[in-house]
């Protein structure tokens, strides 16, 4: 079964009252999330970079990802079980919550902004190398809420990085961003600071 018209939570909670067996995929732009599970609880919880709750919690931020359910044998791990369903999303809820308070900071969860190159150009040098995994999600189309479920680094640190480039006036709503530079988009797979010199 494939969807992307629920929401993982909805499956999680059908999945868990049915005691399924098998493996849940979702797909978080260039990932794909694996949640296993074995009769109704969750034993294993991985995505990107992230494993346990920290990959639930990241896997459950978008609204109707595209999930593939596929039944099959338990997977053994040797991490601790997470649990049924019913008793996490109550604190997956509670961490959606605390998003959304940081994320005000930065216009809400479903704004989308877009990089200021000139701005961005004249700070790159005083700016950590740290932000460069939101820099490279930032364009003009992805909602906050995308940039911080495709980022590979925490979802509250994420936020702290866009409020940071909001406050340094790099982040503009996408009908007001400068264009790109004349070479084009900047490839920052290359080296943000390799491109822009």
């Amino acid at each position: 079964e494939t969807t992307s018209t629920r929401s993982l939570e909805q499956v999680l909670l059908d999945r868990g009252q049915a005691l399924f067996t098998g493996r849940i995929d979702v797909v978080l732009g260039p990932w794909v999330g694996a949640l296993h599970l074995s009769e109704g609880q969750i034993v294993d919880a991985r995505v990107g970079p992230l494993s346990g709750e920290a990959a639930l919690w990241r896997m459950l931020l978008p609204k109707a990802p595209r999930i593939s359910v596929e039944p099959g044998r338990p997977r053994a791990t040797g991490g601790a079980m997470l649990g049924r369903p019913d008793a996490l999303l109550p604190r997956a809820a509670e961490r959606l919550a605390l998003l959304e308070r940081v994320a005000d900071n930065v216009g809400g969860l479903e704004r989308v902004w877009a990089i200021r190159f000139d701005a961005l150009q004249a700070r790159l040098e005083t700016l950590p190398d740290g932000i460069h995994p939101v820099l490279r999600l930032l364009d003009g189309k992805r909602a906050v809420r995308q940039v911080v479920a495709e980022c590979p680094v925490d979802d509250v640190l994420a936020l702290r990085i866009l409020g940071k480039l909001l406050a340094e006036g790099i982040l503009v709503l996408p009908d007001t961003a400068t264009p790109e530079p004349v070479g084009g988009i900047i490839d920052v797979e290359g080296g943000l600071e390799e491109a822009l010199t």
